[in-house]
């Protein structure tokens, strides 16, 4: 159970106790916009005093001896909160007699570390989300917003990218070259768990100045098609992965691409690396050519799902 599930949980004008570590803290739901609070309690506070910051208000308490960040901002910024919420109670778990520059030295660095991620988002990681963007905005029609969000695997760096139920998993690759029939496998297990089907589906994503997207613009074409539960899930998800939608990165690549191509990793005849290996083989990472391997029909996948013995 995460802080974020704590926040969700609360009705309006609720609130909830925790002990975190050595830490009692108290959550609120505080108004119609339900934006949320966090109070941190027993803390040496001199002076009452209230500062604004980029989605959230930082005030110091001196008759309640307390300091409280209150969002400050819509909706869809409550997960990001709940996040920066997390990383503060982080940074101060093992220091037992909190003080006023604890808390600001952890939201300086909550601060700092959104700047980092602000000034560029490396490019693998931008090709790699994007793909994962594409197959996700796919499902949505598939198996609906709640299965797709389940289904989504990648941003917790799981074995595979998408597992649809407990005998059909999905591996996306994202290939930048045009040209190139070559994947990079990143462990044994990823075309190695055990599924019935096993679907290794590869993206040929092409940069487009003109007629391209950014994955800013992918994220808000998906968020913009969810249910507000659903888009909490999403931004999650994709903060997990590395994105943070509120950030404004600099030289985002604008991608395009005309197909993909299904393959099928569960037949014998799809080349991979198993195991048992030597124990003293402690990682494998291997790349593989897409040539003379027949790709699965392009309708695989929804024909597989509209059959109830997928599941």
């Amino acid at each position: 159970m995460t802080l974020h599930d704590d926040f969700e949980k609360l009705g309006l004008n609720e609130s909830l106790k925790l002990v975190y570590d050595v830490h009692n803290v108290e959550i609120y739901k505080y108004d119609t916009y339900n934006r949320i609070a966090l109070a941190l309690n027993s803390i040496d506070v001199l002076t009452s005093k209230r500062r604004r910051y980029r989605g959230f208000i930082l005030v110091d308490s001196f008759e309640d001896q307390s300091m409280f960040i209150q969002m400050d901002g819509n909706i869809a910024e409550r997960q990001i909160f709940s996040y920066m919420c997390q990383f503060v109670l982080d940074k101060i778990k093992s220091i037992k007699s909190l003080t006023v520059n604890d808390i600001e030295e952890a939201i300086s660095d909550w601060i700092n570390f959104s700047k980092k991620q602000s000034e560029s988002l490396a490019e693998p990681l931008q090709i790699g989300l994007f793909g994962e963007l594409l197959f996700f905005r796919s499902l949505l029609g598939l198996i609906g917003e709640d299965s797709a969000i389940k289904s989504w695997h990648g941003p917790e760096r799981k074995k595979v990218d998408f597992v649809l139920n407990k005998s059909f998993a999905v591996e996306i690759k994202s290939v930048s070259d045009p040209l190139s029939n070559i994947i990079t496998i990143s462990s044994i297990d990823q075309l190695s768990a055990g599924y019935k089907n096993h679907l290794v589906r590869v993206y040929k994503l092409v940069e487009a100045g003109v007629g391209g997207i950014t994955i800013k613009q992918l994220f808000s074409e998906i968020f913009s098609s969810l249910t507000s539960q659903a888009q909490d899930s999403f931004v999650k998800k994709c903060y997990e992965y590395g994105y943070n939608y509120m950030n404004d990165y600099d030289g985002l690549l604008k991608l395009s691409y005309s197909n993909h191509v299904d393959f099928a990793a569960h037949k014998e005849d799809f080349p991979k690396v198993e195991g048992p290996l030597d124990p003293r083989v402690v990682d494998v990472k291997y790349k593989i050519t897409l040539d003379n391997i027949t790709p699965l029909d392009e309708f695989y996948l929804i024909e597989s799902f509209s059959n109830p013995k997928t599941e």
